[in-house]
């Protein structure tokens, strides 16, 4: 069986989730990463400081023009976060 990382656990490896007549064979999945691992290795490409811009940005357009989508057709719904970017550039 092949899975991404999020489907490592150890019921799953144990075999609990697969049917008997499916445990012939071998799970293919990456080992979780630990959570300060995968901090470490954000610090040290030098993005990981600077997060908190966009985390600023984001929570000004919510606060500013909303937070909800108010279209209906799936193609607007996906032109409109754009689109209130672009008025937030304007507006700043």
């Amino acid at each position: 069986m092949l899975a991404d990382a999020g489907f490592d656990g150890k019921s799953v490896r144990e075999g609990d989730l697969i049917p008997p007549i499916r445990r012939r064979g071998k799970l293919l999945a990456p080992s979780r990463k630990a959570r300060a691992d995968l901090v470490a290795a954000a610090r040290l490409d030098g993005l990981y400081g600077q997060r908190w811009k966009t985390e600023t940005v984001n929570s000004v357009i919510k606060r500013k023009f909303g937070d909800t989508i108010r279209s209906r057709k799936r193609s607007l719904q996906n032109r409109e976060p754009i689109v209130k970017g672009l008025v937030y550039n304007i507006h700043r």
